[in-house]
């Protein structure tokens, strides 16, 4: 029996190794895959960096070009206009202009001007060489040779000694004939493109080059000493002069044999702003590096799994051996045990074990026999726990101890473990037995924590207690009680000492409260009151609890009672009342107490029949300090105005915060003549607003604040108080609107007027929602009569007053900024228009514009807002125009020369709008990416009879040509005007003579009507 037994476990033990080496095989062979495959993943993921890194610093080049080109085209373009015929430039004018330009530049780019001759006429900084003469210099060779205007970008040339090697970029102006007049030219330093460089995360041996059009090397990050790395150097690797060759304008490949010896992986792009280069490389061993340390983790992980999963199935051999006694009699015996049993061995491993140990611990018997001590035991390491057994198994008599023991899931419990070794089969083992005494413990914490409890909670809660002997007259207390009285053993302890204790306004009331509630009726003692304590004089509120003990008589022994401090509570009680009643940061009544005094003033007015008087006070202009000084600056502003507006009325007058920089003051008792009580609000409001309007000191700056003012007058409760509110708010408003720093009182005219306003400014918002808008389109024509777009207008499909125009809403939609869903809406319906005229030959070709608020257009979602539409639309950006007025433009020129710039490089034209209405710049226009100028219909309607108005169409007509811009003259309603315009070269016409808006189904009919009239120049109205 015992020999099969041997052999079984053997069989076992071998299929166990063989299963260990299998299982070994495959997670080496689940390692090598996944290194192979992580090595491809860090080559792929570096490919894909290099090839970002060189778009983003294409990118930061081509802005950099971009804002050179930008200055050399201004100044070429004031060089031109600037000075009479034949006369040489006016550097005293124009030097400051060229001065700020220059000031948009990289840092230490200069800028400089020559003749016709080459000869220098100015430039910034100044290097005082008057001599100097760009004749043989290359850029002034070709640019002096060129037919037209062009950006001309040369390699690197040694600069002045502050700016160390530069690349010049330059441009060509005219004389007023047309011929060549002379050179602007920047020359930006090299440093300037090495910085650029700089910002790429290349690692750290990977490189960043910029090479110019002959392939040489402008500048390397990092820096090289190899002279064959340097300025200048033409070297480069097989497969870096493979990507140059093949003409592809980017290209990415791994070269082993480089310049400095690193093996990298590279991407070669050709810039499309300059005639430059960029090779972005990251080195092989830095992209590797992640991946080596991948190497050696997985290495040594396979190697502890081999040990690992041998030592286990000797472990698994040991415990099959020690199983074999789990049919012996203990095993009966320990199984039926009502303790956790456990017996060990001499190396404190386990060899039998009871059910209820087992589920004790949340084990099973496998998962627990040939297991060491330390695998549940908490507490004690490995070595202490082998000398505790080795000492149980030296003691003759029971051992007891107590320890932790740690289930499955991890939790820990505390358990007493008492044994005694005994001599089993022939083997002297350790007989263990473990009981939780987790309730034990629990209880006694429980205890411990109670008692603590109860000697913190009197410390915590600051209360006291006493008892009162009243046949005596005398107390006792705790000491908490004496240090919250503020007295010691010395104090007074009768009835007479406490009433010392209570302060002289309670005294009399607590007097008659002891003697009539508790002592004759024995009710409880409950009641707040206040003390003075004897240690520091300091007033504080007590909460008092007392319950009498009577004899059997029912006469009242002793009262037994708590006192507890409660000042804080009472204090944070006063604060939370005013902090619901006062402005925070003013200290002035807010909103819930101004309705309160208002109602009151309501009232009294009508008990009195005097009149009273509103006034709604606003801080012009609040936001304004807000953003510019800070919301501090800002705060402090509101506190003086506060402070100056309660010097200016009564004490019994209010003055309110109603929130923000809004404030509301009541004046009360005004008499009963409403004339007298109009002139005394009217003293007052004038006295408020010359306290208030004048100089602040705010945030170490000077601030200049007026305030708007709306009155109105009351008596009596037949308005409500929010009536009242809103008429003097009403009259606010029109101070706004008449220009802010006065006075208006409230006239009925004015809440019919916020009515039809309130009313059509819902009925915008409805119409939105309800689609009641759509857009007429009004025809444009060429020279030679062709249809060649429209502009699209927006109108307002009332259901009851029918067609509205824009002039009837517009200025509200504004106002309200209803304007910018409105222009959302305008710019989807003409991008939807311009898809499904892309279907038709007569209307593919043709332009549609649209109008742009300022509103819409300052919007930082613009330009997206409009690829968007485009997109979703499926139109042609080509076939879009939009058009924007001066001012639209002007109120942040770099912002919106860069979204022009953005949509222009998308294809969408652009018009100046009502061109010579505002405050027309042509050095503003110059840099403008426009395609068309638009004469205002004012300039058109007096054609060709006002010869000032002749003369400014003629002028804009003159300058659109001379820019190279389309010119487009609005409102040409008589053939006389069509005539003038014709013969001074206008380009294109809108109006009443060609035809009036109309809606989509009579424009979409034209082309075809027009294609019918045979001989006509242009079409008739």
């Amino acid at each position: 029996m015992i020999f099969a037994w041997f052999s079984r476990q053997n069989r076992a033990a071998l299929l166990l190794f063989i299963g260990a080496i299998a299982f070994n095989l495959l997670a080496v062979a689940a390692a090598t895959w996944f290194l192979i495959e992580s090595r491809s993943n860090y080559e792929a993921a570096a490919a894909a960096s290099t090839q970002t890194i060189a778009r983003i610093l294409q990118r930061s080049i081509a802005s950099d070009v971009d804002r050179i080109d930008l200055t050399l085209g201004v100044v070429a373009d004031a060089l031109e206009h600037q000075r009479p015929a034949g006369a040489s430039p006016d550097f005293g004018a124009l030097g400051p202009f060229i001065a700020r330009e220059q000031a948009h530049l990289m840092a230490g780019s200069s800028i400089g001007v020559s003749d016709s001759s080459g000869r220098l006429l100015f430039d910034i900084p100044r290097r005082q060489q008057a001599a100097d003469n760009w004749a043989a210099r290359d850029f002034f060779r070709h640019l002096a040779a060129a037919a037209h205007a062009q950006l001309w970008v040369g390699n690197p040339t040694p600069g002045s000694p502050a700016q160390g090697p530069v690349i010049v970029f330059a441009r060509r102006y005219d004389n007023s004939g047309g011929g060549f007049a002379g050179v602007v030219a920047v020359a930006v330093p090299v440093r300037h493109f090495h910085k650029l460089l700089e910002q790429a995360s290349v690692g750290p041996q990977g490189i960043v080059l910029l090479r110019d059009a002959d392939n040489a090397v402008i500048t390397r990050f990092p820096a090289s000493s190899n002279p064959e790395e340097q300025m200048g150097a033409r070297r480069f690797s097989p497969q870096l002069h493979q990507a140059m060759a093949s003409g592809r304008p980017s290209l990415t490949f791994f070269a082993a044999r480089t310049g400095d010896g690193i093996a990298r992986i590279d991407t070669y792009r050709r810039l499309s702003a300059v005639p430059f280069s960029l090779v972005v490389g990251r080195a092989q061993s830095d992209i590797l590096a992640p991946w080596r340390r991948q190497l050696a983790w997985v290495l040594g992980f396979l190697g502890a799994f081999l040990v690992v999963t041998l030592l286990g199935a000797h472990r698994l051999w040991r415990e099959m051996k020690t199983s074999g006694l789990a049919g012996s009699q203990a095993q009966s015996l320990l199984r039926n045990a009502s303790d956790g049993l456990h017996v060990l061995d001499h190396s404190g491993h386990l060899v039998f074990v009871s059910d209820e140990f087992c589920s004790m611990l949340g084990y099973s018997r496998q998962e627990l026999l040939g297991r060491h001590a330390s695998f549940w035991d908490a507490d004690l390491p490995p070595r202490e726990l082998d000398a505790k057994v080795a000492a149980q198994f030296e003691s003759a008599s029971r051992t007891q101890f107590e320890t932790h023991h740690r289930r499955k899931d991890g939790t820990v419990f505390p358990v007493e473990v008492s044994g005694k070794p005994l001599d089993i089969l022939g083997r002297r083992l350790l007989f263990n037995s473990s009981r939780d005494i987790t309730e034990r413990r629990t209880a006694q914490q429980r205890i411990d924590q109670a008692i603590e409890a109860l000697r913190e909670s009197q410390e915590i809660a600051a209360m006291g207690s006493y008892v009162l002997d009243l046949q005596r007259g005398t107390w006792e207390g705790s000491d908490m009680l004496d240090r919250l009285l503020g007295i010691d053993s010395r104090h007074d302890h009768t009835i007479q000492g406490w009433a010392a204790l209570v302060a002289p306004e309670d005294r009399v009331m607590m007097a008659e409260y002891l003697a009539h509630e508790v002592l004759e009726q024995g009710r409880p003692f409950d009641r707040e009151y206040r003390i003075i304590r004897p240690i520091d004089g300091a007033l504080r509120w007590v909460h008092g609890l007392g319950r009498l003990s009577l004899d059997a008589s029912g006469r009242p022994l002793q009262m037994l009672g708590t006192v507890q401090d409660i000042t804080a509570r009472r204090e944070a009680e006063s604060k939370a009342e005013h902090l619901a009643r006062f402005d925070a940061l003013t200290d002035l009544p807010n909103r819930t107490l101004l309705y309160d005094r208002l109602a009151h003033a309501m009232s009294a007015s009508e008990r009195d029949q005097e009149y009273c008087a509103l006034l709604f006070v606003d801080l012009d202009h609040f936001k304004k300090v807000n953003d510019t000084i800070g919301h501090q600056a800002g705060d402090q502003l509101l506190v003086e105005a506060a402070r100056r507006m309660r010097q200016a009325v009564r004490a019994s007058d209010t003055v309110a915060r109603f929130g923000g920089d809004e404030f509301v003051l009541v004046l009360e008792g005004l008499g009963r003549e409403p004339l007298q009580a109009g002139a005394h609000a009217r003293r007052v409001a004038d006295k408020v607003l010359a306290g208030i309007s004048g100089h602040y000191e705010l945030g170490g700056q000077t601030f200049y604040c007026t305030v708007s003012i709306g009155a109105t007058l009351f008596r009596g409760s037949a308005d409500s108080v929010e009536t009242v509110l809103r008429h003097a708010d009403l009259a606010m408003y029109r101070t706004k609107q008449g220009g802010r720093n006065a006075v208006s009182f409230f006239e009925t005219s004015m809440q019919v007027e916020l009515a039809q306003r309130t009313a059509l400014e819902s009925e915008l918002r409805a119409a939105l929602r309800n689609h009641e808008f759509v857009l007429y389109f009004q025809p444009q024509f060429d020279r030679a009569g062709a249809l060649t777009g429209a502009e699209a207008l927006l109108r307002w499909n009332h259901p009851s007053r029918g067609l509205l125009l824009p002039g009837e809403f517009i200025s509200l939609a504004e106002e309200t900024g209803i304007i910018v869903p409105l222009g959302q809406w305008v710019l989807d319906a003409a991008c939807a228009r311009l898809a499904a005229w892309a279907g038709a030959a007569a209307t593919r070709e043709l332009v549609l514009a649209i109008n742009a608020s300022a509103r819409q257009f300052a919007q930082a979602d613009f330009v997206q807002c409009v690829l968007t539409s485009l997109r979703q639309a499926g139109a042609a950006p080509s076939r879009l125009k939009i058009e924007l007025t001066e001012s639209t433009v002007l109120d942040n020129l770099r912002d919106g020369f860069d979204k022009m710039q953005a949509l222009k490089a998308s294809g969408i034209s652009f018009a100046l709008d009502d061109f010579g209405t505002g405050s027309s710049s042509l050095s503003y226009l110059t840099r403008l990416p426009l395609d068309q100028l638009k004469i205002d219909k004012s300039f058109v309607d007096d054609l060709p009879a006002d010869p000032q108005d002749a003369m400014v169409a003629q002028t804009i007509i003159a300058m659109g040509k001379g820019l190279g811009l389309n010119v487009l003259a609005e409102g040409v309603e008589t053939p006389a005007q069509w005539a003038f315009l014709m013969q001074h070269g206008c380009d294109a016409f809108q109006g009443y003579h060609f035809g009036k808006p109309m809606p989509v189904e009579a424009f979409e009919a034209l082309p075809g009507r027009l294609a019918r009239k045979h001989g006509a120049t242009a079409p008739q109205p």
